[in-house]
């Protein structure tokens, strides 16, 4: 029989993986699950978790090895013969078990230059000692668990070996989950945190000597007792402070923990405060530079499926209340899908920072997954993302949970009951899909290759490793599969590749000391042109599984690197010059030496933190009012706003000054600037009434002051609520502000947006206020008003040539943009347009091919400023981004349909955009599950009787038969744009830096930041107002973006900027101060105002 059986991407290339025969490796190994009345999927949830992988050269031939471990078949221990040929040596080598099997840890536990395989079971753990091989040259085992006291007991899934504390051996973590229900993780209750639940993780220190290490048990006296029901462990030093972190995937709600070694021996779990979010029923984990920006990111999988009817299958109605009820508790906020933090690095405060970008690198929905692994398979330089897929038996099936469970077990006899259910278990559907590898695009974001790459099969994969098994230079792969054969991938890319086209790599084995000879914890970082490729020594990766030890680094088309640098645990360092490609090299131990202090090298940030030094003590505070009981169809929450500032010289001191608007629990405030650069704060009132959307200070009545105008709205208040009357007060000239509403029209709209202007050229100016949502009635729209300033009383405008719906207007501004001397109008639509009203003597019209009409976006905030130098004004508009559940192009939108369905005299709107059939097929979708729609139009049920059926049914199909008028709206691009002028009112667009499109951009702010001539943006964004099953954007900690006065815009880091901030950036102020001194002012959603300078 041949060797491979090898799949084509298009275009005849062959595909850089080829699967081998079983029959030609002689890897025959099948972990078989044997499922019955006692111990089946509904019983006993984790029967189908799988089992890892175990790669090491156990008998010293130079050649990669595999241990697969099984569940309730015995685990098998293969030599590898060279070209993909296997031996099976399990019975002679004495690593049978008996045991279920979940984890396999590779490691030299007792230093004598030989692999031993720890195994996390149900039960007594496993510790094969290798003692050497026997007169035929096979390694044989003895387990000694027991003596080394390791033998532990708990439901363990896997351990990692890592020398936390420094002292030169390895400790181990312990990696558990348990026998307890799953549901009863799902409860509201506190959270155990002091060792109290089976389910906690142990750590286990090394004592003894270094040949026969005795482990004791520091769990408690380390800090760690936190329960979890654990899928994946990874370790790394995430904050470069030389010591390992760890990072542990919980599966249900239990939380994840993001454990920061404090360097004295005790771990505190940071996970709440540096990370936003995780997944919710996390799996498998793995910790690798993705973006070689020197810092280790985290990738964890869970269970969102990307087709369609996968999904309408599985998710059902989501919970608020149950959500915010486990948030006050300090659960994590978690979601179905995959996460990756990416990570930003330490802040001056010292604390890391995280971005949650999985929805933009487009690796968020996998399905049913177990093992990520991240790892050059294309040698370019860059991690590839390989990840294992399915599930023997589809227990998330809400027809099987609904309908034919529940309803077929009621009644009947405990006989007739137990062959139902048996039944029942037989006909669950089948998750068997392929496995997914993504191409790293030059750490922007991830390409699907599965197809391309030779991933056309499907299976049901668990645990699986990467090992450059034929010492080629590039990595293969071995998968364990449950009810089928083990997989064993060859990596073809340097058999292919010839010439120019090849991609070269660096082989690199590590020597390290007497007391950790495998050289866990080393980190290696290979410097090549402007690349930096940072690696780190711990093979326990994804899911279960241990990596082979030695490091392939793929480095592109390059054929040397400039340099290599080997860092020890114990910070000594060796630093190697111009090296070929193509090539082993041999790091050791003894030839390295102690260097100086390392420090990363960055430049100044063009921003500090002085918020301390100004006396401004200021935290945001919102009621949590839940839109979605009154609409269960909403994407996200139209009550969660604010805060809103405006800027000004209120007191007349030539000293800018902020307003703070208030809301139903916070006073409105003003902060008065000191000649000192301190701010005084006042409390404006009013207090428990409404909320303040928006502010303007403007000289209203030219008395050479400065008054206010206050946009109010949210829809807690109900449609035309008194509440939603915006204010204006005058100033008296002193910085006293006197209520003046009778000034404005009585108009109860729910506004957002405010911007001044003399649009009609009387000397005086004029305002437009922009309508949002109409409380309770998403997405229609409140009314937008023009008030016309006539001595300083304001009256809407008439005849102005304005639309009478102008959509939900999240933002507007004026500025003449096509040269005529007069202010235009631009506003910015929520499923709309970016669009100018061309001001015409006071008349408005809307201008056609300006290339602003064809793209509709999700716009949240409008820059507006000449950012190209060329005399004209162009527009920064801000959008939702592309690190979102949603998707939309011009050919494939994002879609909302509305419409009174139920003849109740309420509109539904339902949103949907363009998914994949069980064919690959896109076809457009209604984005919400079944349950969620029935609670808000509950005659869905009876056409759709079955969650199957409705998971069939395109957005058309549910509004087919709807006598009525269905309106429908559309988005083609959710990305940031710049649209550049042409001096004319005619625009070319050009998207923001990727960076930028990591979360939606809720301000702009347009000044010459870094004071080189040329116009820069600062940028805040993240939202957490969307329903549950959406997750939360939290990508930004605030941007800073340097213009080239060119149009182009290039996105510092954070560390690069200094500005850090987590939160739901809603306000962005500058304030001059005295001299030359401007004060940049961000206002946070529920967060602590923050100043920079």
């Amino acid at each position: 029989m041949g060797l491979l059986f090898a799949t084509c991407s298009t275009g005849g290339k062959p595909a850089l993986f080829e699967r081998v025969d079983e029959e030609y490796s002689g890897l025959h190994f099948n972990n078989l699950i044997t499922a019955g009345d006692s111990l089946n999927a509904l019983n006993f949830p984790n029967i189908y978790h799988g089992a890892g992988v175990g790669i090491g050269d156990f008998n010293g031939d130079g050649l990669p090895d595999v241990f697969m471990a099984g569940n309730m078949v015995s685990s098998r221990l293969y030599l590898n013969q060279g070209s993909f040929r296997f031996t099976d040596i399990t019975s002679p080598a004495k690593v049978e078990t008996t045991k279920w099997v979940n984890g396999v840890s590779v490691v030299d536990i007792n230093q004598d230059g030989r692999k031993d395989i720890y195994l996390s079971c149900i039960g007594a753990n496993i510790l094969f000692i290798n003692k050497g091989p026997d007169a035929s040259g096979i390694p044989v085992f003895e387990d000694q668990a027991a003596a080394y006291g390791l033998n532990n007991t708990a439901y363990s899934m896997q351990a990692a070996f890592f020398d936390y504390d420094l002292d030169g051996d390895l400790d181990m973590y312990l990696l558990n989950n348990g026998l307890a229900s799953a549901k009863t993780n799902y409860l509201v209750r506190p959270r155990l945190l002091k060792g109290e639940s089976e389910t906690t993780d142990r750590l286990y220190r090394s004592d003894g000597d270094k040949t026969q290490p005795c482990f004791t048990d520091v769990t408690i006296a380390a800090g760690l007792g936190a329960e979890g029901f654990g899928l994946g462990v990874a370790v790394s030093d995430l904050n470069h402070d030389g010591y390992p972190d760890l990072y542990i995937s919980n599966d249900y709600i239990s939380n994840d923990l993001l454990l920061i070694n404090n360097r004295n021996g005790t771990f505190s779990d940071r996970n709440n405060q540096w990370i936003t979010q995780t997944s919710l029923n996390g799996m498998g984990v793995d910790i690798a530079d993705v973006n070689n920006d020197g810092w280790t990111d985290i990738v964890q999988l869970d269970m969102l499926p990307l087709e369609n009817q996968r999904r309408k299958m599985m998710l059902g109605k989501p919970n608020y209340a149950l959500f915010s009820s486990q948030r006050k508790l300090n659960y994590q906020a978690q979601f179905v899908k995959n996460s990756l933090q990416l990570n930003k690095g330490v802040g001056p405060d010292g604390e890391l920072f995280f971005s949650e970008c999985a929805e933009m690198a487009g690796i968020a929905a996998t399905d049913w997954s177990w093992a990520p692994l991240l790892a050059d398979f294309d040698n370019d330089g860059f991690r590839d993302l390989y990840i294992s897929n399915g599930y023997r038996r589809n227990i998330t099936d809400l027809d099987f949970i609904v309908n034919d469970f529940k309803s077929n077990n009621k009644f009947g006899t405990a006989a007739f009951r137990k062959s139902t259910y048996k039944v029942q278990l037989e006909q669950l559907p089948e998750i068997k899909i392929r496995d997914n590898i993504f191409r790293n695009n030059a750490g922007e974001f991830f390409e699907d290759k599965t197809n391309g790459w030779g991933f056309d099969s499907t299976s049901f994969s668990t645990g699986a490793a990467y090992a450059d098994l034929d010492n080629d230079g590039d990595l293969d792969l071995v998968v364990n599969a449950i009810d089928a054969p083990a997989i064993v991938y060859r990596n073809t890319l340097n058999n292919n590749a010839a010439g120019e086209e090849k991609s070269h790599f660096l082989s690199v084995h590590l020597e390290g000391d007497s007391l950790n000879k495998q050289g866990i914890g080393a980190v290696l970082t290979v410097f090549i042109a402007d690349k930096k490729i940072r690696q780190e020594q711990y093979p326990v990766r994804g899911y279960l599984s241990s990596v082979d030890e030695k490091l392939v680094i793929g480095i592109g088309n390059h054929r040397m690197v400039d340099s290599c640098r080997i860092r020890w645990p114990d910070g000594r360092t060796e630093l190697r010059s111009l090296l070929a490609a193509d090539s082993v090299y041999t790091f050791r131990y003894d030839q390295s030496t102690l260097p100086a202090i390392e420090a990363d090298v960055i430049r100044v940030p063009l921003f500090t933190d002085i918020t301390a030094n100004t006396g401004v003590i200021y935290q945001h505070q919102e009621a949590d009012f839940s839109d979605f009981d009154i609409n269960s169809l909403i994407p996200y929450k139209t009550s969660q706003n604010g805060p809103c500032y405006a800027v000004g010289d209120i007191d007349g001191d030539s000293l800018e000054d902020v307003f703070i608007g208030g809301n139903t629990v916070s006073s409105a405030h003003i902060l008065f600037q000191q000649p000192d650069g301190k701010f005084r704060m006042t409390d404006l009132g009013e207090a428990g009434s409404h909320e303040d959307l928006a502010a303007l200070l403007f000289d209203a009545d030219n008395d050479h002051d400065l008054d206010l105008y206050i946009v109010r709205g949210s829809t807690e208040f109900g449609k035309g609520a008194v509440a939603l009357q915006d204010s204006f007060f005058l100033n008296d000239g002193s910085g006293h502000l006197e209520p003046a509403n009778n000034r404005i029209p009585a108009e109860t709209s729910n506004g957002g947006t405010v911007a001044a202007a003399d649009y009609d050229g009387d000397g005086d100016l004029d305002l437009f206020v922009g309508g949002k949502s109409t409380p309770g009635a998403y997405p229609l729209a409140d009314s937008s008003m023009l008030l016309e300033n006539q001595s300083g009383y304001f009256r809407r405008a008439v005849a102005s040539g304005l639309p009478s719906h102008m959509g939900i207007i999240n933002a507007a501004g004026w500025a003449d943009l096509d040269g005529d001397g007069d202010a235009d109008l631009v506003t910015a639509a929520e499923f709309g347009q970016v669009t100018v009203h061309l001001n015409q003597r006071g008349h408005f019209t809307l201008p056609t091919g300006n290339g602003l009409a064809a793209i509709t976006g999700w716009w949240k905030s409008l820059g507006i400023a000449d950012i190209d130098n060329d005399g004209d004004i162009d527009i920064i508009a801000g959008n939702l981004g592309l690190n979102s559940h949603f998707r939309a192009s011009s050919d494939k939108p994002l879609t909302l349909y509305e419409a009174d369905l139920d003849g109740n005299g309420n509109t539904e709107s339902v949103i949907g955009f363009y998914l994949p059939d069980q064919d690959g097929r896109y076809r457009l979708y209604p984005d919400v599950p079944r349950d969620q729609l029935i609670a808000q139009v509950p005659l869905i049920r009876k056409r759709y009787e079955r969650y199957s059926g409705y998971a069939d049914a395109t957005l058309d199909d549910i509004f087919d038969g709807y006598r009525g008028t269905v309106e429908k709206l559309a988005i083609t691009d959710l990305r940031s744009l710049i649209f550049i002028n042409d001096g004319k009112g005619n625009f070319r667009m050009t998207p923001l830096p990727v960076a930028a499109q990591s979360a939606p951009i809720f301000k702009v702010l347009t000044t010459d930041i870094n004071k080189d001539g040329f116009i820069d943006l600062m940028v805040g964004g993240n939202d957490r107002s969307w329903e549950v099953r959406y997750g939360f954007t939290t990508g930004m900690n605030g941007m800073v973006l340097l213009g080239d006065g060119k149009g182009n815009f290039q996105s510092l880091s954070e560390r690069e900027s200094g500005l850090f901030e987590r939160g739901d950036m809603r306000a962005i102020a500058m304030v001059q101060g005295s001299g030359k001194r401007r004060y940049f002012i961000v206002g946070i959603n529920r967060g602590c105002l923050k100043v920079f300078e």
